[in-house]
Order: C-alpha cells, then sequence, then structure tokens
C-alpha cells in the first residue's frame, strides 16, 4: 500500500510539473501518441485478419481442398465431377461442399439488377452452420438438377429490392432468365464468402460433359475425431485412384488441403501484415528514443530541482519513480490519443478498400476491440519503462554540489546514452524510409506496365454483359447479340470505337492449354490468355498488326479457325522464325480444329499487372462464341458522361440484361493497384515520421549541447573565435551522430530491403536510387536539426555567455 500511495502521490506531482511545461508535454504526448497509434492500427489489421476466428461454428475444423503443384500457399479450384467423385471417396470430412462465383440477373415484374452471387451445393450452409433469418436456406434436395431453381437473398437485398416484405418467401422471380422461386433471407451482414446477396443451388449432376462442369472452390469439415494430418494423407492416397478414372482432365495435378482461413487471408497478406507490425514497431522505438532524449534534455533544466530533492532525503529510487511517474501520465494521455488514431486508421482502410470493390471476406472488420485496447495499453506501459528508464536512472545519480556546481558551466553536451539514442532513431528511420522505397517501386513498376494498347485507358468506358442459355440458346445467337449491341453503340454521336471482348487488357482473362503442331500431345502443355474479340477490338484499343492482320468479317463459323498472336507468343514458340500460317490447338480435347496464326501484334497484358506476363492469343468472336464478354467505349468526350446512355441503350436492346461494373478502364486499374497505394502511403508516413521524430531527436539534444556550453561559447567569441569556428564547433559532434545513425540504418536496411522484395515480383532489393535518395533525405533532415540550435549558438554574444554563470 505505501509503495500505491507514493506511486499515485509521484503520478500528481508529475501532473503538476507537466502543466508547467506544456509545450514540451505536448510534444512528448504528440510523439507517443504517433508511435502507439501506427503500432496500434497494425495491431487492429492483425487481429481482424489472423487472430480473429470466422464467424462458424468449429471454424478450426473447416479446410479448404484444391488442385495445386508443389507449393500448397494457392488452391486451385475443382471442377464439380471431381467433387463428386472426391466426395463420395473420403471419410476423414463430415461434409464437403462447394462454391463459385456467378452474376446473379434478377428480375422483379419489369425491372431486372444485376448481383454477385455464388452457385452452391445444397449442404454448404449446413456446413457453415449459418441459418436464415426468415425461411429457409438451400439443402442437398434443392441441389438436383430436376428441381426449380431455388433463390437465397441477403438481408441487404430483402430490403432495397422487396422493402422487407416477409412475404417474400416463395415469390416467384426470374434468375438469370430462368423462373425461380425464392425461399430464404440470411441474417444481416452475412455475405459469403465476400460481398455476395444472392445464393443459388449449384445443380452439379454426375458425369456431365467437361465442357458444362463448373470450376469452383471446395471446402470440408472435418469429422469429430478426425485430424487434419490424417484428412491429408487421405487426400494424398484417394486421388492417385481417381486421376485413373479421368486421366484426361486429372493429370499433372495434386490435391491438398489447408485451413478455411487461409483461404479468405493469404500467406501473402499474412506476410505483408507481418511487414507492417515491424515497421509499426520501428516508429514506436524511434518515438521512445525521442521521449527519452526529450527527458533527458530537460534534465539540464531541471538538475538543481532533482538534486535539492536527494538532499532532502529522495533516494535514487523515489526518483525514479519520479521520472517514470511523470512519463507514465504523459504516456497514458498519448494512449488515448493513439486509441483514436488507430480506430480511425482503421475506418478509413476499411472505406478505402470497399469503395474500391476489393474488401476482405465480409466478417473481417477493422476495429478497435477490447483485445486490441488491453495489448495497446500493454505496449503503452512497455513504452513508458522503455521512454523513461534512462531518464529516471539518470536522474536518480543527481547530486546537490555536483548541480550547483556545475551548473552554468560548460559540459560536453549529449550524454552517452543520448547519443545512442539518436543513432538508433537515425538509424530506424533510414529503415523504414527503406521500406517505404521499396513499395513505392513496387507500385511504380506496376503503374508504368505496358498492356499493349494505345488508347489511353482513361478515355475507355468498359462494362461487362452477361447473357444466358435460356435467353440465347445458339452460339450463333450469342454472338449476334453482343454485335447488336456494339453495332448500336458505334452509332451513337460522340462514339469514337466501340468493341466486344471477354477479356479486358490489364484485368482480366481466361487461360488455357496450348498444343503447338509438331510437339508431342502427351507432354506437358503450357498455358496461355486467351480472348474472344470483334472485328473493332484493334480499332478501339489502339492496337494495329505488326504482320498479318486482325480478326475481320471474313472469320465466320464456317470457315477455318483462325488467331491472332502477341510478339510473346510469337517469340516463345517459334524464336526467329515467321509466325504467320503457323498452327496451335487450345484446350484439352484433341479432336478441335487446327487454329492458323493470321496476325501478330505487340505483346499484349491481358491478365492482371499482379500476375507475370504471359502469351496472348485473341480469337475472332465468332469462331469462339461466348456467354460474358466485356463492352469498352473510346469516346470523345469524358467517358462517364456516356454511362447513363449505356444503360438505355442494354434497355432498348435486351430489357433482360442489365450491364455492371460500369467504369473506366483506368479506374478498374487504379482499383486493381489500390493495396499497392495504401501500402505505399502507409510505408512512406512511417518512413516520414520516424524521420520527423529523429530530426526532433537530434534538435533537442543539439539544443542540449547549445545550453551546456552556453559559456564556452561566449569565451571563444570573446577571445576572438569566428562564427564558422562557432559552426565547426557545435556541427561537429551532431554531423558524427548523423552520420553515424546513417551508416547504421544503411546497413540494416539492406537485409530490410531484401525481405521486401520477397513480396513483390521484379524489384530489386538493393536498388541505388532508393538507399542514396534515402541518404540524402536523412542528411537534409540532419542539416535542418543542425543549423536551427547552431543558429542560435552563433546569436550568443560574449557578455550574455558570462552573465551565465
Amino acid at each position: 500500500m505505501h509503495m500505491l500511495r507514493l506511486f499515485v502521490h509521484e503520478c500528481r506531482n508529475g501532473l503538476r510539473q507537466l502543466r508547467r511545461r506544456a509545450g514540451y508535454s505536448a510534444l512528448i504526448i504528440a510523439v507517443l501518441a504517433v508511435g502507439l497509434g501506427a503500432t496500434l492500427f497494425v495491431l487492429v489489421a492483425i487481429d481482424a485478419l489472423i487472430f480473429r476466428p470466422m464467424p462458424f461454428p468449429e471454424g478450426d475444423r473447416l479446410f479448404q481442398i484444391g488442385e495445386t503443384g508443389d507449393d500448397i500457399d494457392e488452391l486451385d479450384q475443382m471442377n464439380s465431377q471431381d467433387l463428386i467423385d472426391l466426395r463420395a471417396a473420403v471419410t476423414q470430412f463430415e461434409a464437403i461442399e462447394s462454391f463459385s462465383p456467378g452474376t446473379m440477373n434478377l428480375a422483379d415484374g419489369n425491372s431486372v439488377e444485376r448481383y454477385d452471387g455464388q452457385f452452391v451445393s445444397g449442404g454448404l450452409f449446413a456446413l457453415l452452420g449459418s441459418t436464415a433469418q426468415l425461411g429457409r436456406t438451400l439443402n442437398p434436395g434443392d441441389d438436383r438438377p430436376e428441381v426449380g431453381v431455388r433463390v437465397v437473398l441477403s438481408d441487404r437485398v430483402w430490403r432495397q429490392r422487396f422493402a422487407a416484405d416477409p412475404g417474400v418467401i416463395g415469390k416467384a422471380v426470374r434468375l438469370n432468365a430462368q423462373a425461380a422461386e425464392i425461399i430464404g433471407v440470411m441474417p444481416p451482414r452475412f455475405a459469403f464468402p465476400y460481398t455476395s446477396d444472392v445464393w443459388v443451388a449449384a445443380r452439379n449432376a454426375p458425369m456431365q460433359p467437361i465442357e458444362l462442369q463448373r470450376d469452383t472452390d471446395v471446402i470440408g469439415r472435418l469429422r469429430a475425431g478426425a485430424s487434419a494430418d490424417t484428412a491429408a494423407a487421405e487426400l494424398a492416397s484417394v486421388w492417385p485412384r481417381l486421376q485413373l478414372l479421368a486421366p484426361e482432365t486429372r493429370r499433372d495435378v495434386v490435391l491438398a488441403m489447408r485451413p478455411a482461413a487461409h483461404r479468405f487471408v493469404n500467406v501473402h497478406t499474412r506476410s505483408i501484415v507481418g511487414v507492417l507490425l515491424v515497421a509499426a514497431l520501428s516508429v514506436l522505438l524511434v518515438a521512445c528514443a525521442n521521449v527519452a532524449n526529450l527527458q533527458l534534455a530537460n534534465l539540464s533544466q531541471r538538475s538543481r530541482e532533482l538534486a535539492l530533492r536527494s538532499a532532502i532525503g529522495a533516494g535514487r529510487g523515489r526518483l525514479l519513480i519520479g521520472l517514470l511517474a511523470e512519463t507514465l501520465v504523459l504516456a497514458v494521455i498519448a494512449t488515448v490519443l493513439a486509441l483514436w488514431i488507430a480506430d480511425f486508421a482503421a475506418i478509413v482502410t476499411m472505406r478505402t478498400f470497399v469503395e474500391a470493390g476489393d474488401g476482405p471476406a465480409y466478417w473481417i472488420d477493422f476495429r478497435m476491440t477490447p483485445r486490441v485496447a488491453m495489448f495497446g495499453g500493454v505496449i503503452a506501459l512497455l513504452a513508458t519503462v522503455l521512454a523513461g528508464l534512462a531518464p529516471g536512472l539518470r536522474a536518480s545519480g543527481f547530486q546537490l554540489h555536483r548541480a550547483i556546481v556545475d551548473n552554468g558551466r560548460s559540459g560536453s553536451g549529449a550524454s552517452r546514452i543520448a547519443r545512442v539514442l539518436i543513432v538508433a532513431q537515425v538509424a530506424f528511420s533510414c529503415v523504414l524510409l527503406i521500406g517505404a522505397g521499396m513499395v513505392w517501386r513496387q507500385l511504380a513498376a506496376r503503374s508504368n506496365v505496358d498492356f499493349g494498347i494505345d488508347t489511353p485507358s482513361a478515355e475507355l468506358l468498359t462494362a461487362r454483359i452477361g447473357i444466358f442459355p435460356e435467353q440465347y440458346p445458339t452460339p450463333a445467337e450469342q454472338v449476334a447479340f453482343f454485335e447488336r449491341v456494339a453495332e448500336r453503340v458505334r452509332s451513337e454521336p460522340g462514339v469514337r470505337a466501340a468493341t466486344i471482348a471477354d477479356a479486358l487488357p490489364g484485368a482480366s482473362s481466361g487461360a488455357t492449354e496450348l498444343l503447338i503442331e509438331g510437339q508431342d500431345p502427351e507432354a506437358p502443355r503450357p498455358e496461355v490468355l486467351r480472348s474472344a474479340i470483334d472485328d473493332h477490338f484493334g480499332k478501339t484499343y489502339g492496337i494495329a498488326p505488326l504482320l498479318g492482320r486482325m480478326p475481320d468479317a471474313r472469320d465466320t463459323a464456317d470457315n477455318a479457325r483462325v488467331a491472332v498472336v502477341d510478339q510473346r507468343f510469337a517469340d516463345m514458340y517459334w524464336p526467329r522464325q515467321d509466325a504467320l500460317n503457323r498452327r496451335f490447338k487450345l484446350g484439352q480435347d484433341d479432336s478441335d480444329d487446327w487454329i492458323t496464326v493470321v496476325g501478330v501484334i505487340a505483346s499484349l497484358q491481358l491478365d492482371s499487372i499482379d500476375e507475370p506476363p504471359v502469351p496472348a492469343v485473341l480469337l475472332p468472336m465468332r469462331q469462339s462464341p461466348v456467354r460474358f464478354a466485356t463492352l469498352a467505349v473510346h469516346t470523345e468526350a469524358e467517358p462517364t458522361a456516356f454511362a447513363p446512355r449505356l444503360a438505355e441503350i442494354m434497355r432498348e436492346v435486351d430489357a433482360n440484361t442489365p450491364v455492371y461494373w460500369v467504369r473506366t478502364l483506368a479506374q478498374t486499374l487504379a482499383a486493381d493497384r489500390v493495396g499497392d497505394r495504401f501500402l505505399t502511403r502507409l510505408f512512406a508516413l512511417f518512413g516520414l515520421t520516424g524521420l520527423l521524430l529523429a530530426g526532433a531527436g537530434l534538435f533537442g539534444v543539439l539544443a542540449q549541447v547549445v545550453q551546456a556550453r552556453t559559456r564556452e561559447i561566449g569565451v571563444r567569441r570573446a577571445i576572438g573565435a569566428s562564427q564558422r569556428d562557432v559552426f565547426r564547433l557545435i556541427s561537429r559532434d551532431s554531423a558524427r551522430l548523423l552520420l553515424g545513425g546513417l551508416v547504421v540504418g544503411l546497413l540494416l536496411g539492406a537485409p530490410w530491403a531484401w525481405t521486401l522484395s520477397r513480396t513483390a515480383v521484379g524489384i530489386n532489393p538493393f536498388d541505388p536510387m532508393i538507399f542514396l535518395g534515402v541518404a540524402a533525405l536523412v542528411l537534409a533532415a540532419g542539416a535542418i536539426a543542425v543549423i536551427l540550435p547552431t543558429r542560435r549558438a552563433l546569436g550568443i554574444a560574449p557578455s550574455e555567455a558570462l552573465r551565465s554563470e
């Protein structure tokens, strides 16, 4: 009790001391709040992404199952026949279910609206342990092909589309041009797996032709008592037997499993969060070092006070507790501010990703939780000890006669502890800035990717369109519909060009296997990216053939199959040869006709810029019909101004087919880079914050040096020392500290840069421009921190220095 009363008394005394030095106190609070806020923000992200469990009963028994190679960090989807065969062959799982994304055109009366949805197996909701708030969920009986289409809605669609009408259960609607019945409404916020609004039974039938089988994500729940190891061993033994049943489609594929939580927060994201935590803790260490230095600098002004307290009976422990109590009061106030900073940053982060259409799984919410707040309190306590221990130990050694004798006399300036802290601050700032430079390089590299198109992405309005066999049952009807839409758009005033293709350069494409004529058909087949295009693809995107021609009206379904390949394709498969009139096949069906190359274009980036470049093939849409395609419109005016008219045109052509994802190509690509931009800004913020804190610490130490050496400076000026001599005297020590911190920081930054380069593709971890730029920035900040107190030293008159004696 005595120690507690003593500590409370010292806290009150510390609060009075801090009120007397309001400006000094505000600076320390701001420094600690920034350091703690950065750390708490990253802890909020780690808690939401990694430690917070999925909202399903016994979620640790849920595992994703998928096809893969040697690396099981990423699992590919399985097709529906593989799922059916696997489900019948395993015993370690009590249930294995599936889900795959799809477009859901929901029509009610005369209006139709497109939603993100999922085609799910009938037992998925039971596997997840999720129930409907109204009606019921899908069950295995709904999965039979002969059963009518049954629909489950999200709470959002139920409220916005049907005004929360309880009578919606049993309501007849049309889904993707098919008659359907609404059977249930899910609880608020349920949007499995990410932001879905509609769920429909997949109705996968056994032994369907390969072209009708659906690729799907597979998730299983372990039986009670089964372990992940035994389940993985069973998959390893069962899959080879299943491969023998379909060697054409299952060859060279391994089946693996991983925790379902890793399906929604992958290994790459987890590693990035870990890197951010290191960066945030570095900022916190810089902040603690800064506070310690400010406290040390303040001790010279309080030396007489502390020595008098020691003389009248305050022991070393009492003085140490007093300094720690003062720092604790500051830390408590800073922690409150840090909690607000972290919570605000988390809200902004979540809003940034959601608005970009790249939000996490629906249950992942970046919000401050009691667990994170409590952990933040522990970190604040540790920060208090780190920031207050060194000043407290030094203060506890003050003696009255030394304080009186040394007051005002020349000193060596900064203490050894202060010098070490300054070097550490500068070093950590360098490391943080190197991290910011690495991430900026990654963003710059991705932003400067050459997609192979000449039309500026900001001038192209794009929109996705999906049609279904119930509307347009034959390939010829599907092609005719898309041609009708594109021709209707091209006839509009202000439209320079318009095209329909199933791929969008730099954003999305389909991959398929390739067989070059003359190669062994039994050998492993590489993958290429493909897109079906119309005759106006080249004009709209600004693509001209390097050799041969683009697809045109000659390339009908009745004529020989042709294709245009990009330069990357030609160089890879026919190096230093003429690619024209060469032949190849796409897909796994060797009975398909050979495709002849009629043109070669510059290398085209069809897939996301996250992926490494892959050869591209362009096929005439008349010969390769599709049901989902992207309309691209090159307008003379602002592209987004054409969006309302585009929606009207679609209603005129087919009132049951809406357009969606209407945005410019530039907006699509920007949304794809939102994560990189966010990381770049965050690392830059951490780096600059660390640099500012280090600069402030350096300034504090130099101010201490100037004050401690006031008399010495005055005497030197009185006996004829020039301003240059005084400047050299004051700046010599600070330059050594700055250069020492810079060298240590660059040495530590090298392995840090190498670590960051492993999370990005094609980034040089030892880019000299990054290291030289960081060195220049740190030296510039250090120069400012040196010049300001040195100017003060040069302004000291000899008479003023002597009066300070």
